[in-house]
């Protein structure tokens, strides 16, 4: 009768081994590639045809890392476009936290936007584009521009592009290809740069924690969803005040008429999240010397 007791705690036991060597597994550091020469970002699966892949399920994504004593140079690739969500709105969002605590406090989120002529010309020379009259008219003669955008966000601040140019550093940068059945992601993030804000530092050789996050709403979105409600609860009001002026004299109460406390209508689209950790690689001269 003694042995009932004795199983239930070997097999509590095995339970608890099994998932704590699962979640050893979901934070194996992975190691990045060193990049010989700059990445050209155009989203081109072929050029990482020798790199290994990190692949993750639910949601199905492969990516593969490299670097540079300047840059962090990522292919992200969503293998079935059923897991996209809303990235097409919300971009994708890559935290860097060099401190391996998997911190929001710094990253970069990548999107798309439709821009008029005149306001691509004004992006462009933000970053630092000198054009000339004839360039500018030619870029006037298309109405409008798909802007390949970046957003800088630092301990709740949102921060444009070009609040980082002219520090001496590329800009972050990316393309991304969406086919059939998958999305390719093709990014470039400086890990070193300074000037404000400070922003990540790290160099060859460290570890860092590195976050993908898309999907979801945006703050448009939110927004959009809360004044909804905030007008179906006023109409829910008006007709709960109508009902009762309508009967009004009668202690019969008509509960079909009654509304409840709107909620924001349908459910919130999916967001998707996921953690890395990663070892940067060294330059091959640092390698021969240790």
């Amino acid at each position: 009768m003694k042995r009932k007791p004795i199983l239930v705690f070997v097999f509590s036991s095995l339970a608890v081994i099994c998932l704590c060597l699962l979640l050893q597994a979901k934070d194996k550091t992975v190691q990045s590639s060193w990049a010989a020469s700059p990445v050209v970002i155009d989203a081109s699966v072929e050029e990482w045809s020798d790199e290994v892949f990190i692949s993750r399920n639910n949601p199905d994504v492969d990516v593969a890392i490299r670097n540079d004593a300047q840059n962090l140079y990522l292919l992200f690739i969503i293998r079935n476009n059923e897991f996209l969500s809303t990235l097409e709105a919300t971009g994708l969002t890559i935290y860097l936290d060099p401190q391996t605590k998997k911190k929001r406090d710094y990253g970069f989120r990548f999107f798309r936007r439709r821009v008029s002529a005149e306001e691509f010309i004004r992006v462009l020379e933000k970053l630092g584009q000198v054009l000339s009259d004839d360039q500018k008219a030619e870029i006037k003669t298309r109405p409008s521009y798909l802007l390949y955008d970046c957003e800088i966000n630092e301990k709740k601040k949102v921060l444009p592009l070009e609040s980082i140019a002219n520090q001496g550093v590329e800009l972050p940068t990316f393309h991304y290809v969406k086919q059939t059945e998958r999305t390719v992601f093709e990014l470039r993030i400086p890990l070193v740069r300074g000037g404000e804000p400070s922003g990540v530092r790290t160099a060859p050789g460290s570890t860092l924690s590195l976050g993908f996050e898309w999907g979801g709403l945006t703050r448009e979105m939110q927004a959009a969803r809360l004044a909804r409600a905030a007008a179906a609860s006023e109409r829910g009001v008006e007709r709960e005040t109508a009902s009762e002026s309508h009967a009004r004299g009668s202690r019969m109460e008509d509960v079909s008429t009654s509304t409840a406390s709107p909620g924001l209508g349908r459910s919130a689209p999916r967001k998707y999240s996921f953690w890395l950790s990663v070892r940067l690689a060294s330059p091959p001269e640092a390698k021969r010397t240790l």
